[in-house]
């Protein structure tokens, strides 16, 4: 692997290519002074998935990018190291990303291109943009910002996976709109800025156990507001009536969600018959589903074109103008960082408070008081 300075003398070699310059670059600051001028690095590299939430089994992938200050910077190199747990997660393979290989084809190569994934628990990146092999001599770096590489990886066990950078083998380089070198030829990532990713394993659900003598079982599905991704695991409340009096209460029954956000979870062990079933998830008004006919036996409901509606924060089944203040009094910027204290008021689940969570409710807010059905 390439030490940040052999790096950084390294990506020089594009600057001098890109430019035509035809003095010798030199590195003039240490990796310590490179970490004390955080403020002054015009780079952010960060981790991304489209799945925080998974099931072993599952495979999902996990996008490096890089993100500037500035449009006018354009990337011509990038090196990092990243771990991850091994008694969670399986590396498949790592593959390079956009940001340099937009301009890869015939007549050009990647001066700098090391994949290294021997190591189990680490990957060793090392990308560069390509350039022509032949004169004229060109080296395309007209990015900013994009997916540097994609690591491919499949859940093996339940946990919380946290994937994350060493930022000590963490570097990279970029030219202005004059194709000199940023940030005075030193790193240009911001080390301070360097964050790990938490994937979610769930524990695996194991498939209903028969039912008891003649009893029956339901394994349904629904929507939750706002979601349509694979997100965290939630729990309802289960509630079978007959004649309009609860015959049979499931408290909190474990749901999970596919790909798509769509949540299933299963009820046991209930005596046949026609029931009106009403369920309630935490800060969802509670929805009822009338005439449901239980036989003997699995039974099976998909009811994801009926979503429960998000709002309930004081869990009363309804929304009223204290639900909607206890959500104001949280969105205190445009994007407030989700928190233990806070979670229930990211509806979409994106680890964020924002405004898309805010006109989901306030959406709901159609009267003085909204209820749920009982």
């Amino acid at each position: 692997m390439l030490t940040k300075k052999r790096f950084l003398i390294t990506v020089l070699v594009f600057a001098l290519l890109l430019s035509g310059l035809a003095a010798t670059l030199f590195l003039t600051r240490t990796r310590q002074e490179n970490r004390t001028k955080a403020a002054g690095e015009t780079h952010t590299l960060s981790l991304a998935t489209t799945t925080p939430t998974v099931n072993p089994g599952d495979s999902f992938d996990v996008n490096v990018n890089i993100a500037a200050v500035s449009t006018v910077y354009k990337v011509t190199a990038v090196t990092t190291q990243i771990t991850y747990p091994t008694a969670l997660l399986t590396l498949n393979s790592v593959t390079p990303g956009a940001l340099f290989m937009s301009h890869y084809a015939a007549g050009t190569t990647q001066m700098l291109n090391i994949i290294n994934t021997a190591t189990a628990g680490l990957t060793k990146i090392t990308l560069g943009v390509p350039c022509t092999t032949a004169s004229p001599w060109v080296c395309y770096a007209d990015l900013s910002a994009g997916t540097v590489a994609t690591l491919h990886f499949t859940a093996k066990a339940s946990g919380q996976a946290a994937i994350g950078f060493v930022s000590t083998q963490t570097a990279g380089a970029a030219i202005d709109a004059n194709k000199n070198p940023v940030n005075n030829n030193t790193n240009i990532i911001n080390l301070a800025q360097l964050a790990p990713l938490t994937v979610t394993v769930n524990s695996q659900t194991p498939p209903p156990p028969p039912p008891s003598g003649d009893k029956a079982n339901l394994t349904f599905s629904l929507k939750f507001q706002g979601i349509s991704s694979q997100k965290a695991n939630k729990n309802v409340r289960v509630i079978l009536k007959q004649n309009g009096i609860a015959v049979r209460t499931f408290d909190s029954i474990p749901l999970t969600a596919d790909a798509s956000g769509l949540y299933t979870g299963t009820i046991t062990d209930v005596t046949p018959g026609t029931y009106d079933i009403l369920i309630k998830g935490a800060v969802y008004l509670q929805k009822k589903f009338p005439a449901v006919t239980l036989n003997a036996g699995n039974n099976t409901a998909n009811w994801s074109t009926t979503i429960l509606k998000a709002g309930d924060f004081l869990n009363h089944n309804r929304i009223t103008i204290n639900d909607i203040s206890t959500m104001l009094s949280q969105y205190t910027t445009l994007h407030v960082p989700v928190t233990a204290a806070n979670q229930i008021y990211d509806i979409d689940g994106n680890g964020n408070l924002d405004i898309n969570d805010i006109s989901a409710v306030l959406g709901n807010y159609t009267s003085m008081t909204v209820l749920g059905d009982e």
